[in-house]
């Protein structure tokens, strides 16, 4: 819920932590929703510690991965970030490949289950020829539904 997504937000922005927040990956699974990717990528993009993030399962659509995707463009600590399952489509997909121009340092970005089609991968692919994730050959993954049908088959991308 976004009451969960809230509390580890306040975490997130708290100037004067005792602990310093490298993993947050019990977060999948938690339908923290639009509003919930909202708040968090809101703490993402002031966060200088965080290294992973895991939102896997999390309802977040095309809007909260737009959200993640303007974070990841002012963080420059996240290294690992888990969308997958979120019924991503094209327009998050496109946020997502700018966030990797502009975001050199993401070496991990999960988007398996999401439903990506021609415009959605091929910003992808084009992003990885900039991005550290292309250095991390297969680290990237996302699926293509083949024409016609939502789900489909893994696409991993060949080394570079």
């Amino acid at each position: 819920t976004s009451q969960r997504a809230r509390a580890v937000t306040g975490v997130l922005c708290a100037e004067r932590s005792i602990i310093t927040v490298c993993s947050l990956a019990l977060l999948g699974g938690n339908l923290i929703g639009v509003e919930g990717a909202t708040q968090l990528a809101a703490a993402l993009s002031r966060n200088t510690s965080l290294c992973t993030l895991n939102l896997r399962s999390n309802a977040i659509l095309d809007a909260g991965a737009v959200a993640m995707a303007h974070a990841c463009k002012k963080n420059d600590t996240l290294l690992n970030l888990y969308l997958g399952a979120n019924s991503i489509r094209e327009e998050g997909a496109v946020a997502m490949a700018e966030a990797l121009r502009a975001n050199t340092r993401l070496q991990k970005l999960d988007l398996q289950g999401a439903s990506i089609h021609a415009k959605g991968s091929r910003a992808l692919a084009d992003a990885l020829t900039v991005s550290a994730a292309a250095r991390c050959p297969g680290l990237c993954t996302w699926e293509i539904p083949p024409p016609g049908n939502i789900g489909g088959g893994l696409a991993e991308l060949p080394p570079l």
